[in-house]
């Protein structure tokens, strides 16, 4: 196993992903909860309001890069949602659609670890705040 975290100072945090129900299965859903150093600093030390807003404001195509298993994925939507915490509270998170490449299903990663498994990669700079981060995440394939 190899656990190579790379970011500056935002974090890909959270990711899941899953296949919409409706075929014909060539997209991806991919959820994500960015979390931003130089946001979180600035956070009063007493938190009054209900968002803790760590988050990018937005995120464009620009700013993303998605791989699947290392080839370069399409980002097709970019949805801002609020999610609630165990603290009471709700933090921003982000919701692609990403086009799964077709030379990413036919060569799949060679390694007994991600046998059957897509690795979705992650990586988002910031123009905001001019951070960098990277996640990744590995969903099992549909019929294998």
């Amino acid at each position: 196993m190899e656990i190579n975290p790379k970011y500056d100072r935002l974090e890909v945090y959270a990711i899941n992903a899953f296949e919409p129900q409706k075929g014909p299965f060539n997209t991806y859903m991919v959820y994500f909860r960015p979390m931003s150093l130089t946001k979180a600093l600035k956070l009063p030390k007493k938190l009054t309001a209900d968002t803790i807003n760590i988050a990018p404001n937005t995120i464009t195509t620009d700013e993303l890069s998605v791989a699947i298993n290392g080839h370069p994925a399409k980002v097709l939507t970019i949805d801002k949602m609020r999610e609630y915490n165990r603290n009471g509270r709700y933090m921003y998170s982000y919701m692609l659609q990403i086009l799964k490449p077709d030379d990413a299903l036919a060569s799949p990663i060679p390694t007994e670890l991600a046998s059957g498994f897509d690795k979705i990669s992650i990586i988002l700079h910031s123009k905001e705040t001019d951070e960098y981060g990277m996640g990744e995440y590995f969903i099992k394939k549909i019929g294998d």
